[in-house]
């Protein structure tokens, strides 16, 4: 008799540069995370049907998820960043996937929506954090980039051997 996991799992990620001792580029990141167990309702199964790489054998989940990164230049005390350097942004997201996991592979489609720009509160979430761990204040963040849409639409397949899951 096949096993089915009936517990939903939730995650949770926090990157931060503070690890390194600088604010440069990638400066933070973090996103929450939970996947649904893997008895999933008939229209799920039916919506993956519809994709030739979703195996009907699978035991599928769906995923949800919010976050948000940071982007930062290399000197965060200027006032004005320089041109050449890498603007301030900041990406606030939530995404919706589904996985479909096979004795042999594993299998995740994931459609990702946000916003750049100051509605992605990048430059408060980054006041916040470095009044938290007495970091310089950043100077530059009503220099970055404008509101934007973000769609992100991302398929991976993962092999699996007798030891490990592999990407080829």
């Amino acid at each position: 008799r096949e096993f089915r996991d009936t517990e939903g799992i939730i995650t949770f990620a926090i990157e931060n540069d503070v690890f390194l001792g600088t604010d440069k580029h990638y400066t933070n990141g973090f996103r929450v995370a939970y996947q649904t167990p893997e008895t999933v309702p008939g229209y799920v199964e039916n919506f993956a049907e519809l994709f030739p790489f979703f195996r009907n054998d699978g035991r599928k989940r769906v995923s949800y998820s919010f976050g948000q990164n940071l982007y930062t230049p290399d000197d965060i005390t200027k006032p004005v960043p320089d041109d050449d350097d890498r603007p301030y942004a900041g990406f606030l997201y939530g995404s919706v996937g589904l996985m479909s996991d096979t004795e042999k592979r594993l299998d995740n489609l994931e459609l990702t929506l946000g916003v750049v720009g100051p509605w992605a509160q990048g430059g408060r979430t980054q006041d916040f954090v470095h009044s938290q761990i007495d970091s310089p204040d950043p100077q530059g963040w009503d220099y970055q980039l404008e509101n934007e849409p973000g769609f992100i639409l991302a398929y991976q397949r993962k092999w699996k051997n007798k030891y490990e899951f592999y990407t080829p």
